[in-house]
């Protein structure tokens, strides 16, 4: 899943903390990993962060996207 990353001077800076903060209470957490889109920054999370490959996320997103989307993660 993918978020916006908590940016202080971000406009929806609250609802960003929120949405965080909801999907920690669910089990889906922060992998640390994050990717840029159209010059907005977003955060990678996953419920089992312990067997989390980046790599992989990549691969999946750009075969659902049918080569359209690649993203490189960082960490």
């Amino acid at each position: 899943m993918n978020v916006e990353t908590i940016n202080p001077s971000a406009e929806n800076a609250l609802q960003r903390e929120k949405r965080i903060s909801f999907y920690s209470r669910k089990g889906i957490f922060d992998t640390g990993c994050r990717f840029i889109d159209e010059g907005e920054t977003y955060s990678v999370l996953a419920s089992d962060i312990d067997h989390f490959d980046s790599k992989e996320y990549e691969m999946l997103l750009s075969r659902f996207s049918l080569g359209t989307y690649k993203k490189h993660i960082t960490r």
